[in-house]
């Protein structure tokens, strides 16, 4: 089962080759099922 978020950013920001600025949405699907799409697995 795989998760939606939609983020704002909250300042400026360049990633690969594409401008992000707060008046922007991404939407971000993942596929585990967790709370924050920035969770980082250990192990």
């Amino acid at each position: 089962m795989s998760r939606v978020f939609e983020i704002t950013p909250k300042r400026i920001k360049r990633a690969n080759g594409t401008v992000l600025t707060p008046e922007m949405k991404v939407t971000v699907t993942t596929k585990i099922n967790t709370s924050t799409p920035f969770f980082e697995r250990c192990g």
